[in-house]
């Protein structure tokens, strides 16, 4: 009111640009900061399929801990293998402590020289991993680092609860990218 009867109308256009550029800071500032819930990314292995493509999407968040979902495809020579996980990762910022749990099934076809055709060979590896995850909230490049230890079954022909695991140290490698509210 003050602006629109005063005798000096030069002010009144700053007054109400500072207060439209405090609304917008404002509103900017109390953003919701929530993550991308969709990524693609390549994965390398150590141990179990050297290569998966995956998609992962996140399902519930919080301020402090985010909780997802990932399924995926391997196919390299004779072996198939689709990885299938949860994980739990801190935080809204770039930076992220990540802790997963991943089992991926793999099946080799081997062809038999002396015998009648072929023969298929099954493990599933296990993966309950901790590392880094570098995702921005606002989507884009998606980059992980995990280690674990990869515990791998290899059930016995016909007696599929008869297994003999195995483990060993793993690292794996991602990138891709992250997108979709």
């Amino acid at each position: 009111m003050g602006c629109i009867q005063q005798a000096k109308p030069g002010l009144c256009k700053p007054a109400l640009i500072s207060l439209c550029l405090f609304c917008l800071v404002s509103s900017a500032a109390g953003q919701d900061r929530t993550m991308m819930k969709n990524a693609f990314f390549a994965e390398y292995n150590l141990e179990g399929p050297v290569y998966s493509i995956n998609y992962e999407r996140i399902f519930l968040q919080s301020r402090s801990l985010n909780i997802d979902f990932r399924v995926g495809f391997s196919i390299m020579n004779n072996k198939i293998a689709f990885p299938v996980g949860l994980g739990i990762f801190t935080g809204h910022s770039n930076h992220h402590a990540e802790f997963s749990f991943t089992a991926t099934p793999l099946v080799e076809h081997k062809t038999v020289v002396y015998g009648n055709g072929s023969d298929n060979d099954k493990f599933i590896y296990l993966f309950p991993a901790a590392g880094y995850r570098y995702q921005r909230p606002s989507g884009g490049i998606f980059l992980k680092a995990m280690a674990s230890p990869a515990i791998i079954l290899d059930p016995a022909e016909g007696d599929f609860w008869n297994m003999d695991p195995k483990v060993k140290f793993s690292f794996s490698l991602g990138a891709g990218w992250s997108f979709g509210r």
